[in-house]
C-alpha cells in the first residue's frame, strides 16, 4: 500500500501543506524578532549616544572649572609665595594659605555637585581641602597622583570609589586630578584634586530607559563599574562580557539573553553601558508562534482531505488497470478496461485497450510469419549447401597460383632493398655535402659580421674613453660645487644659532610681561624648536654634502685606473680583426674546392636514380601478381566460410521458427 501512487502522492499533499505553513510561520516569527531587535537596537543606541554626549558636556564643564583653577592669578600667585619665598615666617605662611583657602571656597561654594577640592604640594602634603575630607598623609605614592604628575597639567579622571578618595570622606564620589604648573616659569606648584558626588551621574543614568527591563552602567578604563545601576557595587564586575575594542566610539552587540549597547566618552574615555533582556523584545512575537500552530492543524486536515480525494481520482483507477495489466503479461490478451471519464486516466484507459487490441493483432500475423519463415529456412539450408562445395575447389586452384607469384615477388623485394640502401646512402652523402657548404657559408658570413661588429667595438671603445674624460671633468666641477654648498651650511648654521638666541630673548621677555607675554611666549618657544629644527636639518645635510664629495673623489680615482684598461681593450680589438680577416679568406678556398665535389656526386645520383625505378618496376609487378592471386584465395576461403555460415544460419531460423510457434500458442487471443 505505501508503494502505491494514490498512498504516495497523499502523503507528498500532507507534508508539502504542512512543511510550508511550518516553515512560513517560523520564518515569520523568526524575521519579526530580528526585526524588533534591530529595531530596538539602534533606537538604544541612539538613546545611549544622546545621553553620552551630554554627560560629555558634564565632563567638559569640569575640566573648564579645574582650568579656571589652575590659571587663576592670585591662586598662582599665593602657591609660587608659600612655595618660593624663603623669608615667609610663621605668620606669613599662614595667611598665604588664607587666601588659598578663600580662593579655592569661593569655587567649591558655588558649586553644590562637588563634594571637596583639595590641594597638594609638589611632596603630596596637604595644602588645604574644602568640604569634609582630610589627608593625613601625604599622597605622593598614590597611583593618581603620579599619573597626574606624568601627564603635566593634563586632566586625570578618577574611577568612582564608595567613599571617595579621601580617607574620610564617605560619600561616593569620582574625581580630576591636575598638576599646578606657573604659567610664568612652568614650575610645579602643587596638585589639585576635585572630587565630584556620583549623584550626578548616578540620579540621571537611573532615570535613562531603553526598554523594558532595561539597565545602564558606566565601565571606566579599568574595566570595573564606575556608575552602578541595580544589582551592582561601584568598582564591581559588570556582570557581562563587553566587547569594546580601543579606537572604536560605539557599538551594540548580542550576549547571552541581552542586547547591550555602547558609547565611549570623547572627555574621559569611560564608556556608557545599556542593556535590554531579548526576551522582553519578542515577547509580542508569541502570538505569531500561537498562530502558527493553529494553521498547523488546520493545513493537517485540509491535507488529509484532499489526499483522500486525490487517492480516489487517481489511485483507485490506477489500481484497475495494474492488474488487468498483471492479467495480460499472463498470456490473456482479452482483457480491456470499461472508462467513460475524458481526463488523463480516461486516455491512458483507452491507450491500453488500443494497445492490447494490437498486441492481439501483432500475434496472430507472428504466428502466420513462423509458418513461413520455417519454409524459407528449408530452401536456404540446400542452397548453401551446394554453393559450400564449389567454393572448396576454387580455392585449391586459386592457391597453387598465388604460391608462384609469392617466390618472384621476394626476389624481386630483394633487389629492390639493396637499390633503396644505395639510394638512401647517397642522399646522406648529397645531404651531407650541401651542410658542409651551408655552414661554410655561415661561418664566412659570420666572420665578415664579426669584423664589421669589432669595427663598431673600437669606434664605441673611444667614444667612451671620450665620455669617461668629461665625466672626470664634470665629477671635479661637482666636487667644488659642494665646497660651495658647505659654506652656504655654515652661513645657514650662524642665523640658526642666532634665531635661536633671539627666541631665548623672546621667551624671557615673554615671562617678564606676565600673563599678557603668554602668548607671545608659545610663539617664541616654537620659533626656538624650528631654529633647533634647522639646525639638526642643516647638520644631517652637511654630512650627505661631505659624503657626496668623498665619494665624486673616489670616481674620478677610478675613472684615472680604468683609462689604461680601455687602451688595452683597444689594441686587443685590432688584433682580432686581423684574426677574422685571415678565416674569411681561408674559407673561401674551402668553398670552392666543395662545389666541385658536390657536381661529382650529382652525376652519380642520376645514375642510382635510373637503376632505382626499373628495380621498382620488376617489384611491382611481381607484388600485384602475388596480390591478385591471394586475393582470390582469400575471396574463395571467404566464401566456403560464408556458404557453411548460411548453412548454420539457415538451420537456426527453422529453430527459431520452431520456438516462435511455441511461444505463440501460450497466448489467448479469442
Amino acid at each position: 500500500m505505501a508503494q502505491s501512487v494514490g498512498a504516495k502522492l497523499f502523503i507528498i499533499l500532507l507534508v508539502s501543506i504542512v512543511a510550508l505553513v511550518v516553515v512560513v510561520g517560523g520564518v515569520s516569527y523568526s524575521v519579526s524578532g530580528d526585526v524588533i531587535q534591530k529595531q530596538v537596537s539602534k533606537a538604544a543606541t541612539q538613546a545611549v549616544s544622546q545621553a553620552m554626549d551630554r554627560y560629555d558636556l558634564v565632563f567638559k564643564n569640569y575640566e573648564t572649572m579645574t582650568t579656571q583653577i589652575l590659571v587663576d592669578k592670585d591662586l598662582q600667585s599665593n602657591l609660587d609665595e608659600l612655595k618660593n619665598n624663603a623669608s615667609l615666617d610663621a605668620y606669613g605662611q599662614l595667611e598665604k594659605r588664607r587666601k588659598i583657602e578663600e580662593i579655592v571656597n569661593r569655587y567649591f561654594l558655588t558649586d553644590p555637585t562637588l563634594a571637596s577640592i583639595v590641594l597638594f604640594d609638589d611632596a603630596g602634603q596637604l595644602l588645604h581641602a574644602s568640604g569634609t575630607v582630610s589627608f593625613p598623609k601625604p599622597v605622593k605614592d598614590e597611583p593618581w597622583f603620579k599619573q597626574a604628575e606624568s601627564l603635566n597639567g593634563k586632566a586625570v579622571w578618577l574611577e568612582s570609589k564608595p567613599t571617595g578618595y579621601s580617607p574620610s570622606g564617605g560619600i561616593p564620589s569620582f574625581g580630576i586630578a591636575r598638576q599646578i604648573r606657573s604659567t610664568m616659569t612652568s614650575q610645579v606648584l602643587g596638585m589639585l584634586l576635585v572630587e565630584i558626588r556620583l549623584s550626578v551621574l548616578s540620579d540621571s543614568l537611573a532615570a535613562l530607559e531603553l526598554a523594558e527591563g532595561s539597565r545602564a552602567f558606566m565601565v571606566g578604563p579599568s574595566g570595573r563599574v564606575t556608575v552602578p545601576t541595580e544589582g551592582q557595587q561601584i568598582e564591581g564586575e559588570p556582570g557581562i562580557a563587553l566587547n569594546t575594542p580601543e579606537g572604536v566610539a560605539s557599538g551594540s552587540d548580542r550576549v547571552g539573553d541581552k542586547l547591550v549597547v555602547w558609547k565611549r566618552s570623547a572627555v574621559n574615555g569611560w564608556i556608557l553601558v545599556g542593556t535590554i533582556p531579548v526576551a522582553s523584545l519578542v515577547k509580542d512575537t508569541k502570538t505569531i508562534f500561537n498562530l502558527t500552530v493553529v494553521m498547523v492543524v488546520v493545513a493537517v486536515a485540509v491535507a488529509v482531505a484532499v489526499g483522500a480525494f486525490v487517492v480516489w481520482l487517481v489511485g483507485v483507477p490506477l489500481m484497475r488497470l495494474r492488474n488487468l495489466m498483471q492479467e495480460g503479461a499472463r498470456g490473456n490478451l482479452t482483457v480491456r478496461m470499461p472508462s467513460r471519464r475524458k481526463d488523463e486516466i480516461g486516455q491512458v484507459t483507452a491507450s491500453f485497450n488500443q494497445m492490447m487490441d494490437q498486441i492481439t493483432e501483432l500475434v496472430r500475423q507472428s504466428y502466420a510469419s513462423a509458418e513461413e519463415v520455417k519454409q524459407t529456412a528449408v530452401e536456404l539450408a540446400e542452397a548453401s549447401r551446394r554453393t559450400e562445395r564449389s567454393a572448396r575447389e576454387i580455392a585449391a586452384a586459386t592457391e597453387e597460383i598465388a604460391s608462384g607469384a609469392t617466390s618472384l615477388a621476394l626476389e624481386a623485394e630483394k633487389g629492390n632493398d639493396i637499390t633503396y640502401q644505395i639510394g638512401e646512402q647517397m642522399k646522406q652523402v648529397i645531404a651531407s655535402n650541401f651542410e658542409m657548404g651551408k655552414s661554410a657559408a655561415e661561418v664566412r658570413q659570420s666572420s665578415e659580421q664579426g669584423t664589421e661588429y669589432l669595427r663598431e667595438l673600437i669606434g664605441k671603445t673611444n667614444d667612451t674613453e671620450k665620455m669617461m674624460r668629461q665625466m672626470s671633468e664634470k665629477v671635479e666641477k661637482l666636487n667644488e660645487s659642494a665646497r660651495s654648498i658647505r659654506k652656504i651650511l655654515d652661513l645657514l648654521e650662524n642665523i640658526t644659532k642666532q634665531t635661536n638666541i633671539l627666541a631665548l630673548n623672546a621667551t624671557i621677555e615673554a615671562a617678564r610681561a606676565g600673563t599678557a607675554g603668554r602668548g607671545f611666549m608659545v610663539v617664541a618657544d616654537e620659533i626656538r624648536k624650528l631654529a633647533d629644527q634647522s639646525r639638526q636639518s642643516i647638520d644631517v645635510v652637511g654630512q650627505l654634502i661631505e659624503t657626496i664629495r668623498r665619494e665624486m673623489e673616489d670616481t674620478v680615482q677610478t675613472i684615472a685606473a680604468a683609462h689604461p684598461i680601455f687602451e688595452e681593450q683597444v689594441r686587443a680589438v685590432h688584433e682580432t680583426d686581423a684574426i677574422f680577416g685571415q678565416v674569411r679568406e681561408r674559407m673561401a678556398e674551402f668553398i670552392r674546392k666543395l662545389d666541385e665535389t658536390s657536381a661529382s656526386i650529382a652525376g652519380l645520383e642520376q645514375s642510382q636514380q635510373v637503376l632505382t625505378a626499373a628495380m621498382a618496376n620488376v617489384s611491382a609487378v611481381a607484388e600485384q601478381s602475388s596480390a591478385n592471386s591471394e586475393e582470390v584465395a582469400s575471396l574463395s576461403a571467404e566464401q566456403t566460410s560464408i556458404s557453411g555460415s548460411l548453412v548454420e544460419q539457415a538451420e537456426k531460423l527453422e529453430r527459431l521458427s520452431d520456438s516462435l510457434r511455441e511461444q505463440l500458442a501460450k497466448f489467448r487471443i479469442a
